[in-house]
């Protein structure tokens, strides 16, 4: 595994980074975790996004 890591603010993500970590949230809370709540919310402006990269695959999100 070949971990790249990014942190970032919302207005410094490209789009499609921001389409993945949606992506993975959906999976991870309305699919395996059975959440029903929106995502996403206005935090998500103000928020540091922490992620990482494995060959072209997004792996982990904070």
């Amino acid at each position: 595994m070949n971990l790249k890591w990014y942190v970032k603010q919302f207005n410094g993500l490209t789009t499609t980074q921001l389409h993945d970590i949606y992506q993975l949230r959906a999976k991870t809370f309305i699919k395996e975790q059975d959440r029903s709540y929106q995502d996403p919310d206005d935090t998500d402006l103000d928020a540091r996004h922490v992620f990482a990269y494995d060959q072209g695959q997004l792996v982990a999100y904070a």
